[in-house]
């Protein structure tokens, strides 16, 4: 019914409009299909990344113990379909893969973490920072940014922003949602418990950095500001 009722309004509102602007490619071609009598007004703009500040280049402070492997989840933590994604992770995939890599450590950084959130602070090796001055580093100095979300669409900054900062990332499909970047080569994707867990221990035993590399390569091309 909420379906319904919405594209009915927003059909309404783009007859009203000069144009309708989605956040990627992929959205505007859905409600063009959707919409097929107002297709002449719809375009897109995608997200971006200020590519100067999300720089490898730039020198950050280690926030991490410096022996310790990390893999780091960036993301407003009282939004539902982070939340939903951090516990998926961290009670369904971490705790194996920590048996393979003892001593990993999953780091969640975002602002207002919900109680769910919190709660996972309980689980050995996840340690949930709340509200940081800056998630900079802790992607620079994590192994992998992960995007476990289940629950996605337009384009998520939190990858963006990871691939801008040369980082191993690995996505569900939903997360890789209007995102140009090509699996294998400038990005991982997994579907699935199992395949999370396998991409995870084999990128762990063996760093690819030419991924990140590539990642940064098609943020600039594709995602910066400029472009």
């Amino acid at each position: 019914r909420e379906a319904d009722l919405l594209l009915k309004y927003e059909k309404y509102v783009t007859k009203k409009c000069s144009y309708a602007t989605f956040v990627s490619e992929k959205e505007a071609g859905l409600f063009k299909q959707l919409s097929p009598e107002v297709a002449n007004k719809i375009t897109y703009f995608n997200n971006g990344v200020d590519t100067d500040f999300f720089s490898p280049n730039q020198r950050f402070v280690n926030p991490y113990n410096v022996v310790t492997q990390v893999l780091v989840f960036t993301g407003a933590m009282d939004y539902w379909p982070n939340v939903d994604a951090v516990r998926w992770f961290a009670c369904e995939l971490f705790p194996a893969v920590r048996t393979k890599i003892p001593g990993l450590e999953f780091y969640i950084v975002g602002a207002r973490p919900s109680k769910k959130v919190l709660e996972l602070s309980a689980i050995p090796g996840v340690v949930v920072t709340g509200s940081v001055d800056d998630v900079r580093p802790y992607l620079a100095f994590s192994e992998i940014a992960i995007a476990p979300l289940r629950i996605a669409r337009g384009i998520q900054n939190k990858v963006l922003e990871a691939m801008a900062m040369e980082k191993t990332v690995l996505a569900s499909p939903q997360a890789l949602e209007g995102i140009t970047a090509i699996p294998e080569i400038e990005i991982f994707v997994a579907d699935g418990v199992e395949e999370y867990i396998n991409h995870l221990i084999s990128l762990l035993q063996n760093p690819q950095m030419e991924i990140g590399k590539a990642a940064r390569r098609r943020v600039i091309e594709d995602y910066n500001w400029d472009k």
